[in-house]
């Protein structure tokens, strides 16, 4: 799973200028992809993967630490301990 503004992905960005709106549409799908509890695990080490590298890089919003928090959480309150994140995972950074 791939949320960027890289042409063939579902950003206006991909289409022409870079605009206002291309940084809340990527915003919005983080938060998204961040809410889906059921996604597989490998699923949501990539995603953690890319917004850890965008905090080291000094590239982050706060809707992102909140997105790598939810994606990282560690409790499984509505779902199977199968689609938590495994603790050497959601420690390391990077």
């Amino acid at each position: 799973m791939c949320i960027s503004a890289s042409p063939g992905y579902c950003c206006p960005a991909a289409q022409g200028s870079r605009s206002a709106s291309t940084g809340s549409l990527l915003r919005e799908m983080w938060r998204t992809a961040a809410s889906l509890e059921l996604l597989p695990i490998h699923t949501k080490t990539e995603l953690g993967d890319s917004l850890v590298r965008n905090v080291k890089a000094g590239q982050f919003s706060h809707s992102d630490l909140w997105c790598l928090s939810r994606i990282g959480a560690r409790e499984a309150a509505l779902w199977s301990i199968n689609q938590v994140i495994p603790p050497i995972t959601a420690t390391r950074m990077g």
